[in-house]
């Protein structure tokens, strides 16, 4: 769930306990990265060793399928803004097919795409 975003200018009690405690815990984006995220990240970057941005990750996969490969970024090389437009134009793509948007909302590397963007744009 995007945190940053809708807590950034609650306090703390109201919050809620659970929130407030998981909030310190996201300090990187490799706060978003699972154990074999991390251990397949080397191959992942050779992979995309010339492209190793948002946009040339979302251009070399194309729209839909950028979203495995985003949180394998450094955090130096994601620019928020390009993030945005990336997670945005999905969106778009699926707007008048409601399948196609549920599915792209049930997809745990899209959420994962735009936890990280949540972090980057509201969390620091």
């Amino acid at each position: 769930m995007p945190v940053f975003k809708y807590t950034s200018e609650l306090s703390s009690d109201v919050v809620g306990k659970d929130i407030a405690a998981y909030l310190p815990t996201l300090t990187s984006v490799d706060s978003y990265r699972s154990n074999t995220m991390r251990k397949s990240m080397s191959s992942t970057r050779r992979r995309f060793e010339a492209t190793l941005s948002v946009m040339g990750i979302a251009e070399a996969c194309g729209p839909n399928s950028p979203f495995p490969f985003i949180p394998c970024l450094e955090e130096d090389e994601i620019d928020v803004d390009d993030l945005e437009k990336v997670l945005k134009q999905a969106f778009v793509d699926v707007e008048d097919d409601q399948a196609a948007k549920k599915k792209l909302l049930k997809d745990s590397n899209f959420r994962k795409c735009i936890r990280i963007y949540d972090f980057l744009r509201y969390g620091k």
